[in-house]
C-alpha cells in the first residue's frame, strides 16, 4: 500500500477533514480524497462517514487506524534512520511540552540549538493536554509527572525540586513564616491538581510533614502563579526550572531552603516520552543533550 496514502488517511482522521490535510500539505483537497479512496478501495471497506460538515471514522476505520498507527510510526522511524545516516542532524524536530515549561525552558534553549545545527528546524507543540505522540507525529514529549501506561517509552532526564517562594514586598507586608506550620496564616497561591491544592509536603532528614494550606486564588498555570507571586499575591509552590532566575535576582525568596517540598512526589521529575522503542533519531538525542546541559533545566534532586 502507498505509504503517502496511508499517511493521508491518518492525517484526515486526526484533522477531521480532507481540506485541512490539503492545507497542511499545500495541495488540492481532491488529491487527499483520491489517496484515501485508494486506501478504501484496497481494503474494500469505507473508512469514513462523510458529510458536508464533518468527517468521522467508521467502525472499520477506527480499528484500522488503531492497528496501523504503530506500524506507520515504525515506518517513519525507519525512514528517519535512513535519512540520519545520509544527512546527519537535519529535518524537523517535533517536540511536545507544557506551556509553562516550553516558555520557561525550551524557548530560551532553541536559538543555541539551531545555531549549532543549521539544517535542523523545531516545531513546538505547547499544550497542557496530553498529546497522542503517534497520531500527532511527535518525536519527543516532555512530561513533568511520571508517565503511566505500558505502551509509553520513557526516560527520566532529571529530578525537579520545588520551593515555597514569596516576593520581598509580600514578606515585608505579611511577615516571614518561620516554620511550615506558619503558612496557615497566609493566603497561598495554589494549583488545582491533587496533592497541590490542599496540602504541601515538607521533608527534612527522615521526617515528612503534610501541611494543610488555604488560599483565595487557584490557577492551573505555573506562569500565572509565578506572576501572581512576583506581584505579592502570596506564597506559591513552584518548580526550580520556573524560578531559577527569580531566586538569583532576589525577586523571589525561598522560604524553606532546608526542606524538600512537593505537592506530589510523582511530579518531582522531568521525563522524555517517545513514540517508538526501536529507533530514536539523532535529532532527538542532540535536543535532549542540549536540554540536559542547559543551566535552566531542573537540578538533580
Amino acid at each position: 500500500m502507498d505509504l503517502d496514502a496511508l499517511t493521508a488517511f491518518h492525517d484526515a482522521a486526526r484533522l477531521g477533514s480532507f481540506a485541512a490535510v490539503a492545507r497542511a500539505r499545500g495541495v488540492a483537497p481532491s488529491s487527499i480524497t483520491r489517496q484515501v479512496q485508494a486506501v478504501e478501495a484496497a481494503l474494500g471497506v469505507a473508512l469514513f462517514h462523510r458529510s458536508t460538515r464533518q468527517l468521522t471514522l467508521t467502525d472499520a476505520g477506527g480499528a484500522y487506524l488503531e492497528r496501523t498507527a504503530p506500524l506507520l510510526a515504525e515506518l517513519n522511524a525507519a525512514a528517519a534512520e535512513a535519512k540520519d545516516r545520509e544527512r546527519g542532524i537535519a529535518g524537523t524536530l517535533r517536540v511536545s511540552a507544557s506551556i509553562a515549561f516550553g516558555q520557561a525552558v525550551l524557548v530560551p534553549l532553541l536559538p543555541t540549538l539551531l545555531e549549532a545545527y543549521p539544517s535542523l528546524s523545531v516545531d513546538l507543540v505547547l499544550t497542557d493536554q496530553l498529546v497522542d505522540l503517534v497520531n500527532e507525529r511527535v518525536d519527543v514529549a516532555l512530561r513533568l509527572t511520571e508517565p503511566v501506561g505500558a505502551a509509553l517509552i520513557q526516560r527520566k532526564l532529571k529530578g525537579v525540586r520545588f520551593h515555597i517562594v514569596a516576593s520581598p514586598d509580600y514578606l515585608e507586608q505579611k511577615g516571614i513564616p518561620q516554620t511550615p506550620k506558619d503558612l496557615s496564616g497566609h493566603s497561598c497561591l495554589r494549583f488545582p491538581f491533587p496533592g497541590f491544592r490542599d496540602e504541601w509536603q515538607f521533608t527534612k532528614g527522615e521526617k515528612t510533614l503534610s501541611i494543610p494550606i488555604e488560599g483565595r486564588i487557584v490557577a492551573s498555570s505555573a506562569l500565572a502563579l509565578r506572576a501572581l507571586c512576583l506581584g505579592s499575591g502570596g506564597p506559591a509552590l513552584l518548580a526550580d526550572w520556573m524560578i531559577t532566575d527569580d531566586l538569583a535576582a532576589g525577586s523571589l525568596v525561598d522560604l524553606f531552603p532546608e526542606h524538600h517540598v512537593t505537592g506530589d512526589p510523582a511530579a518531582a521529575g522531568l521525563w522524555a516520552v517517545f513514540p517508538s522503542r526501536h529507533y530514536r533519531p539523532r535529532k532527538v538525542e542532540v535536543f535532549l543533550e542540549a536540554l540536559s546541559n542547559a543551566a535552566t533545566t531542573p537540578a538533580a534532586r
